[in-house]
C-alpha cells in the first residue's frame, strides 16, 4: 500500500506542489494586528477580538495566525513558544481586521 500526502500533490496548471504553492503565500495580517474571528464552526470563538501574536504555517505551507488577548504577549528570543497563552492556527479567511495599527 501507498500512502499520499495531498500536499505534495501536483497543480496541473503549475507543475508545482500545493505545498511548494502554498509557502509561495504571504502572510496578509501583520503582528500587533486587532481582529475578530468568525467562525460558524466554533461558535464558541466567533465574534472574539484578539491581537495577532505569531505568524505560522501549517504542515502544507498554509500562512497561518496565533491570538492573544494582549498584544505584546509575543515570543521573546531565547524564549520557548508560550502556547499554553495563545489560540492558534487561525486561517486568514477566518479573522476580520479591525484595527489595523500595529504597536
Amino acid at each position: 500500500m501507498m500512502f499520499i500526502n495531498i500536499a505534495d500533490l501536483t497543480d496541473p496548471e503549475t507543475g508545482k506542489t500545493y505545498r511548494q504553492l502554498n509557502n509561495e503565500k504571504t502572510h496578509k495580517l501583520k503582528l500587533g494586528m486587532l481582529v475578530e474571528i468568525k467562525s460558524e464552526e466554533c461558535p464558541e470563538h466567533h465574534g472574539a477580538r484578539l491581537f495577532i501574536v505569531h505568524l505560522g504555517r501549517d504542515c502544507d505551507g498554509t500562512p497561518l495566525y496565533w491570538l492573544s488577548g494582549d498584544r505584546d504577549d509575543t515570543k521573546k528570543e531565547g524564549e520557548r513558544f508560550p502556547f499554553h497563552k495563545w489560540h492558534g492556527g487561525w486561517a486568514e479567511e477566518s479573522l476580520i481586521e479591525i484595527d489595523k495599527e500595529q504597536p
